[in-house]
């Protein structure tokens, strides 16, 4: 069923014989581009009449992941001499001082570099990304909240990855730091089209300079394994019905993906354009 869910960002999902109201699960890019915000008229209508809705973390969570490294430990022991410059020339358009970054965890910097400069300006500026301004818009419904993982689950996601995969990880995005505004247009532009195979090329485009074992542990610890993690528990709030879903759009499409998880599970999927 892979091909038949390469295209669509949001999903009606029945239950076995209609037996409660149906949910809605969409996928999100993680945006404050006032593009991304323009929603389907479809899902505007049905976030009205809500029950509840879930988001893969949540603003609220208290705990978050270790930015930073030991004491006596530097990010510059981690790096190559060009890995090193490269970082030095791109650290001032993130309005960051190189000399500033010593202690910061290679993961830190990789997760800051995944977005282009003129995103993060959009959110310094006060803009929220698109998941974010759902979560406050359903809180401010009344709508209970609930998050697919814990803040414990998502910290440990971070703060466990090995030193040396963090260093390849953040290698990756300072080797394309010059055509990120370029590339992360390229995918705005897919997401807004709804081409969910079109993003997973991209993707894994963006990774596919890693050396074969990090890029089979990035998408098995963060990809894979989660999505599994999502299906079962939305299981909960999809069999009491009226639930709106939102997970990143790189959650739904492929063999492992979480919509092809919930058709494998008896639930009818159907696109809402």
């Amino acid at each position: 069923m892979e091909n038949a869910f390469s295209h669509g960002l949001l999903w009606k999902i029945d239950t076995a014989g209609n037996a409660v109201e149906p949910s809605y699960l969409l996928g999100t890019l993680t945006s404050a581009d006032p593009r991304v915000h323009a929603l389907p008229q479809g899902l505007v209508k049905a976030l009205s009449r809500m029950k509840s809705a879930v988001f893969e973390g949540l603003s609220t969570n208290q705990k978050m992941p270790e930015t930073r490294l030991g004491s006596d430990e530097s990010l510059f022991d981690l790096l190559n001499e060009n890995q090193k410059k490269k970082l030095t020339e791109l650290a001032p358009l993130y309005g960051m001082d190189p000399n500033d970054m010593s202690n910061l965890k290679p993961v830190t910097l990789f997760t800051m570099f995944s977005y282009p400069p003129s995103e993060l300006a959009r959110q310094s500026q006060g803009n929220e990304p698109l998941d974010l301004a759902l979560e406050w818009q359903l809180r401010e419904q009344g709508v209970p909240v609930f998050g697919l993982e814990t803040e414990d689950e998502i910290a440990a996601r971070y703060d466990n990855l090995p030193y040396p995969l963090q260093a390849e990880l953040l290698g990756s995005v300072l080797q394309n730091a010059e055509t990120k505004e370029t590339e992360f247009e390229h995918l705005l532009q897919l997401y807004l089209a709804q081409d969910l195979a079109g993003m997973k090329a991209a993707w894994d485009k963006a990774i596919a300079s890693l050396q074969t074992a990090t890029r089979e542990f990035y998408e098995t610890s963060f990809l894979t394994r989660r999505n599994n993690l999502f299906t079962e528990r939305m299981k909960e709030h999809l069999n009491n019905g009226g639930a709106f879903i939102a997970v990143g759009a790189s959650h739904l499409l492929g063999e492992t993906g979480v919509l092809n998880l919930l058709h494998s599970k008896n639930y009818r999927l159907t696109r809402v354009d």
